[in-house]
């Protein structure tokens, strides 16, 4: 009786210590030490322009990597997730983007005591990885701007812009790759956006 209950004791730990807990990999949208946009020679404004934080739902707010079937059901990456949120990771990538542009004299991230002359508001309302019956896939991103005179507090122009890129693979790996080029458009179209902006409002 003693030899069995040692016995199970024995396979239990061994159970036990051979159960591994999967490891977790992180990835980000930012992309160190290359330029998305093409920088211009001069300064397009002489304003300065304040980033504002950008407003999304809880599920962008968490490190979650998602992905959407059917355009109804959503699920996270188990094994996979964000090095920050892709609220953060957004904000961030803009603020670099649209200061290597020139477009404005300087852009001031939304933690600043400082105030812009103008504020660029924002609702990031998805970034998934969209995946389809026909086995494709593609890196959405969907987001609304809007410009604001810091002054009067009066909307100056809005544009909601939504970016579609086609993924390699319908895994996590896959998803993050065309959400990173996904994003390179976007700031392009943004850049363009705001660029038309100042040259038709005078800014």
């Amino acid at each position: 009786m003693k030899t069995i209950f040692l016995a199970v004791i024995a396979t239990f730990l061994f159970t036990g210590c051979s159960t591994l807990v999967p490891q977790v990999n992180e990835f980000s949208l930012l992309t160190i030490g290359e330029t998305s946009t093409q920088s211009a020679t001069i300064t397009a404004s002489s304003k300065t322009l304040q980033y504002q934080r950008i407003k999304a739902p809880a599920s962008l707010s968490s490190k979650a990597i998602l992905y959407t079937k059917h355009d109804q059901e959503v699920g996270r990456y188990l094994y996979s997730s964000w090095s920050d949120t892709p609220a953060s990771m957004m904000e961030s990538s803009t603020i670099r983007a649209v200061q290597e542009s020139r477009l404005f004299a300087n852009v001031i991230p939304s933690h600043s005591q400082s105030k812009g002359d103008y504020s660029l508001e924002s609702d990031l309302n998805a970034l998934y990885h969209q995946i389809h019956d026909s086995s494709t896939s593609e890196g959405l991103i969907d987001i609304t701007y809007r410009l604001i005179d810091s002054r009067t507090r009066q909307c100056i122009a809005t544009k909601r812009l939504i970016i579609t890129y086609p993924a390699d693979t319908q895994d996590a790996k896959g998803g993050v790759k065309a959400l990173k080029k996904g994003m390179d458009t976007l700031h392009k179209q943004t850049i363009q956006w705001l660029k038309t902006t100042i040259d038709t409002k005078k800014l």
